[in-house]
């Protein structure tokens, strides 16, 4: 690998360290006040540089189930960042064409599991990856271009729902991309190793709706 793939890979990794680090933080701290907020733009931006180097690292060895991680976390955390900063049915071009990308990839992603599937005719787990985060992917992104342009949908309550469930969501889509990179050395061959890949999804579901009932449960008072 050239020097400049390892720099490119070092800081995917390191960025990643820091995602899985404030993430956890930003999860146990007071909601709202200053250092949730401080440390969730670590989060974000460290999102950010996960995503810049992802594609650094597609570019050198394409693989399509890192190109779709990549868009996955670029998405979620991007759109459920600036939903408080988002003006009510008028979306911003960015959004526009972040939200259509996402759609793209999303579909792309979902056509591409029916294909593995329609070659083997079993289902392996990485079809069933592609099935269930293309469509996470593509039903978010096709909902924000309908939410975009609708002021009666973007209350106050309901940015902070989609605030909530965007960034749980995206945490969890860079948590199961660490766990099967980090593991892959050490399961080799194991029967089990699908797993790793579930695991994150089924602990963090009910985390982030936890978290959202006692956030409101805890205004409510």
């Amino acid at each position: 690998m050239p020097t400049y793939m390892k720099i490119i890979l070092g800081t995917h990794v390191t960025a990643g360290f820091l995602v899985l680090l404030t993430g956890i933080l930003v999860y146990l701290l007071r909601k709202g006040n200053n250092p949730h907020r401080q440390l969730g733009w670590v989060y974000f931006w460290s999102m950010m540089v996960i995503s810049i180097s992802g594609i650094g690292l597609i570019i050198y060895e394409f693989n399509r189930f890192l190109l779709l991680i990549v868009v996955l976390t670029f998405y979620l955390s991007y759109s459920g960042a600036f939903s408080f900063r988002r003006p009510a049915g008028n979306p911003l071009k960015l959004d526009l064409l972040a939200a259509l990308i996402a759609t793209g990839t999303g579909l792309w992603a979902i056509g591409y599991g029916i294909y593995i599937f329609c070659q083997s005719w079993s289902f392996h787990p990485v079809i069933l990856l592609f099935l269930f985060f293309g469509l996470l992917l593509a039903a978010n992104a096709w909902n924000d271009l309908r939410w975009f342009r609708d002021p009666t949908i973007m209350t106050g309550r309901w940015r902070v729902e989609y605030h909530i469930v965007r960034m749980g969501a995206s945490f969890i889509a860079a948590t199961t991309a660490f766990a099967l990179a980090g593991a892959r050395p050490y399961t080799e061959g194991w029967a089990y190793a699908w797993t790793l890949w579930i695991i994150p999804t089924i602990i963090g579901t009910p985390l982030i709706s936890y978290y959202k009932r006692n956030y409101f449960k805890a205004k409510s008072r």
